[in-house]
């Protein structure tokens, strides 16, 4: 799925994003003797820009089993994580089926936790709350 994060891995180590450039992939390839997968999550899907909005749509595989449809959305007219909030959730009731189930993110919520408590800013989103997001949900749905 493009645009991704610029090569950038994230990984979810004890409710803490950590974020590596591309040289981790060579470490982890040193590391396979004493390292191993646990677990994978797989997407593949489109891009889409409206107007102020990105829209990625993805299938989700868990361990090469189908989870799902992954629906991110992100309104480029802001950079402050909440101020779009009440938006995108508008704009996602508007682009999805009635029936759909959606799991959402929210930060400031029981399984979130608020951006600062994992060292992220409070005032402007990034590519890292981004990753956070999302590892935070498959965490939720036990996807990870």
């Amino acid at each position: 799925m493009s645009p991704n994060f610029n090569e950038t891995h994230y990984c979810l180590v004890d409710n803490v994003i950590v974020e590596a450039q591309g040289d981790m992939e060579a470490i982890l390839a040193k590391l396979r003797n004493i390292w191993s997968i646990r677990k994978t999550v797989d997407e593949s899907g489109h891009v889409y820009k409206i107007g102020d909005f990105i829209v990625r749509i993805a299938n989700l595989k868990h361990n090469e089993n189908y989870n799902g449809i992954f629906i991110e959305t992100e309104y480029l007219a802001t950079v402050h994580p909440y101020a779009s909030a009440s938006l995108l959730n508008e704009f996602i009731s508007l682009i999805t089926p009635s029936k759909a189930v959606i799991e959402k993110w929210e930060p400031q919520s029981e399984q979130g936790g608020s951006y600062a408590s994992v060292g992220l800013s409070e005032t402007e989103f990034t590519d890292t709350h981004r990753a956070y997001q999302i590892l935070m949900l498959l965490k939720k749905e036990n996807l990870l």
